[in-house]
């Protein structure tokens, strides 16, 4: 956060850096203001999908596609997908 602070304008200081990481963002609230601002289209058609993601722990890398690291197994175990 030093490191970007450092770097940023005007009211980039790093007590404004770590308020903003402390905060929560509401990414569907942002996802669909931005789509219906800027792409939605009234006679089209659209496709609602998802997609899933997980972040291994530090040193915990994941091993092949469609697996994930499990604390509670402390090993690379399939996800919900395979």
């Amino acid at each position: 956060m030093l490191g970007l602070s450092r770097w940023s304008g005007k009211g980039g200081s790093y007590s404004n850096i770590q308020r903003f990481y402390g905060s929560t963002v509401n990414w569907l609230q942002i996802n669909w203001l931005f789509f219906k601002t800027h792409r939605f289209k009234k006679d089209e058609v659209y496709l609602l999908t998802g997609d899933e993601t997980t972040v291994t722990k530090s040193g915990k890398p994941t091993h092949g596609l469609g697996r994930f690291y499990s604390s509670i197994y402390g090993r690379a175990v399939k996800n919900l997908m395979s």
